[in-house]
């Protein structure tokens, strides 16, 4: 008799365990794919973010030569407006690096 309710006992255990285990795994897939959908989004927006960079530089440049496109870059607060008109402001909202000493 004793045995019977043991190895009811255990078998209960073990289809809990399995269904929980069953569960978990489920849990890491959908996980998993979330996280590969985030890093691809990630790569995505990187890469944007590098373009626009790249942009905005060869636009400085640009404006080096071609002072006509200063008021546009103005516009955009790209580059400082009044008297440090040739102080770029750095793109994409970097702040620039200070000194805490």
């Amino acid at each position: 008799m004793k045995t019977h309710i043991l190895a009811a006992i255990l078998g209960g255990v073990a289809l809990i365990t399995s269904l929980l285990a069953f569960g978990y795994c489920g849990y890491y897939v959908v996980s998993a794919r979330a996280a590969m959908r985030t890093e691809g989004e990630f790569t995505r927006l990187n890469a944007i973010s590098t373009a626009v960079r790249a942009l905005l530089l060869d636009s400085l440049e640009y404006s080096k030569t071609h002072p006509s496109m200063t008021p546009l870059l103005q516009t955009w607060n790209i580059v400082a407006r009044g008297p440090q008109a040739t102080n770029p402001v750095p793109p994409l909202g970097i702040a620039p690096k200070t000194s805490t000493r």
